[in-house]
């Protein structure tokens, strides 16, 4: 038999896209590849937009909280203390800390940050609502950050979007 370069591209094709992760054959069922159905309570640009007003509302403190995306669709939101850093160099160094090492938590080693969205000044309730926020954006099996760091944590969903938003203003 001859060889035929043209039969061959359908298995390149295959033999590249497992090698990437991606494999059409799998005996894997298709509800468990996590795909949300319906719309979320809350958009992320609508969630960026808020989180961007408040933080302009309020005055720069000790700590700041912000917002990781990381790899995978997943996120993480931290909070961090300006020593005598301006808050572009505080955001540089969380930033360098989470991608050498993933900044002391499992979750950002697991799934590399890929940027940084957003620092809003903030202390650790905060964190815990935005946290909370994003859950409702993403997913809670997508999002950690706050006492829901751990990579096994589970965040509850029992809070409304407008009830978050509602603490957060209301600080």
């Amino acid at each position: 038999m001859a060889y035929d370069r043209w039969t061959m591209i359908p298995q390149f094709i295959m033999a590249h896209k497992e090698m990437n992760g991606f494999n059409p054959r799998s005996t894997r069922p298709f509800s468990s590849f996590n795909f949300k159905s319906g719309k979320p309570e809350i958009e992320l640009y609508e969630i960026v937009a808020f989180l961007t007003e408040l933080g302009k509302s309020r005055a720069i403190g000790k700590s700041l909280v912000y917002i990781n995306l990381c790899m995978y669709g997943k996120w993480y939101v931290g909070i961090t203390t300006l020593h005598n850093n301006t808050i572009e160099e505080q955001a540089l160094y969380r930033l360098e800390r989470h991608r050498d090492n993933g900044a002391e938590t499992n979750w950002t080693w697991a799934y590399p940050v890929i940027s940084t969205m957003i620092f809003i000044p903030g202390d650790l309730t905060d964190e815990d609502l935005i946290t909370r926020l994003i859950a409702k954006c993403v997913g809670a099996e997508n999002v950690r950050g706050g006492i829901w760091a751990s990579p096994h944590a589970t965040i509850p969903m029992d809070m409304s979007v407008n009830d978050i938003k509602t603490q957060l203003t209301g600080r």
